[in-house]
């Protein structure tokens, strides 16, 4: 982000300007964990390692929720109608 951008989003977020005002919003907003999303935009508007705010935070009590991993996709040639685990063909005896 751009220090534009950076100071914009801050006006939209104060909660992002320091870690301590972090802690006092998730306390506030009575949250128990925070994100990966949480520690980017803490770095952006702090310009602290990412390790340090991981560290904080859990110092403070919350807890990380890891982000979703994504669906395997089975890609735009793979046939819907033969994925079903069935065998087909004189094998299948």
């Amino acid at each position: 982000m751009t220090k534009a951008q950076i100071k914009k989003f801050l006006i939209e977020n104060p909660e992002y300007e320091t870690v301590e005002d972090f802690i006092q919003f998730l306390q506030d907003d009575e949250r128990t964990s925070f994100t990966k999303s949480d520690i980017y935009h803490l770095q952006d508007a702090t310009s602290k390692d990412t390790k340090e705010i991981y560290h904080a935070l859990e110092d403070a009590g919350f807890t990380f929720i890891p982000p979703r991993p994504f669906d395997k996709s089975r890609g735009y040639k793979s046939d819907d109608h033969l994925d079903n685990g069935l065998s087909f063909g004189p094998s299948a005896d």
